[in-house]
Formats: C-alpha cells, structure tokens, sequence
C-alpha cells in the first residue's frame, strides 16, 4: 500500500509540473545562456534588479562574452507548446521578441522574430548571438542562480 501511495503522489507531481512547461531554469550549453522563467506568475527576483519588484523572469550569460548584459521580460503570451516573450535590456535601448517552443525531445527552442538584438561581447566589439538556440530544463525557477 505505502508503494502505491508513494508512486500515486509522484505521478501526480509529474503531472503538475507538465501543466507549467513554462516555469523554471533553462539552459543552453552551447551559448552559456540561462533563462529563467514563471510565465504564470510574477513570482522571479532578478539578481541586482530586486528594485525592479518580481517579473516573470529573465536571461543572462555565464559571462558578458556569452551575453552582453541582463535581459528582462517584459509581456509574454503562452499558447499551448509555445510561448511569445518580450525581453527588454537592462539598459531599456533594445528589445527583443522571441518564440520559445517546447520540441517532442523534451527541450525547448528559442527563435529571434525579426532582427536580433541580443548581443555578446567579443573583445571590444558586440556581435549578434544565434537567432536560433537550443535549452534545456536544468531547475525550478526559485534555485540560485
């Protein structure tokens, strides 16, 4: 009986996570970019910008040559197995609009609509990061950066 129970509440935690595929901490090996995300709440402090109060998340680099600066989201629109962000730069001088999709893998895609504006440093020049990224779900959005 304790193993039927014990499976029956993993199960149905599985299942509550899989009704939020857009909450938590995402990254891309490949970039050294993580986002974090709470697209159901406003419930993500981003580190520095506490003033800011809590948003629905953010994406930084490992490094200012992975990413150049703190992006922010500002709207969103999630619709089934895709979500639409709006980030905006911790400076407030770009946007950026970005389709975040859930692939069959189990990972997420990130494709810049439009020009891209996220940029990363590169000795002393900006250059564009790939409009094109692959993530992965590596935590809850509430761990420590």
């Amino acid at each position: 009986m304790r193993v039927f129970i014990t499976l029956l509440l993993l199960l149905i935690s599985h299942s509550i996570k899989a009704q939020k595929p857009f909450k938590g901490k995402f990254y891309s090996k490949s970039n050294h970019i993580t986002l974090v995300l709470d697209l159901y709440d406003s419930s993500i402090e981003v580190p520095g910008y506490s003033f800011l109060g809590k948003m629905n998340g953010y994406m930084k680099g490992d490094s200012s040559s992975d990413l150049y600066g703190v992006w922010l989201i500002v709207t969103h629109k999630v619709q089934a197995h895709k979500a639409t962000l709006r980030f905006v730069n911790d400076i407030g001088a770009d946007t950026q609009e970005v389709e975040f999709t859930i692939n069959s893998d189990g990972t997420y895609s990130y494709k810049a609509i439009g020009k891209n504006f996220i940029k990363k440093a590169i000795g002393r020049r900006l250059e564009s990061i790939p409009s094109l990224l692959k993530f992965e779900l590596i935590g809850d959005s509430t761990s420590k950066p």
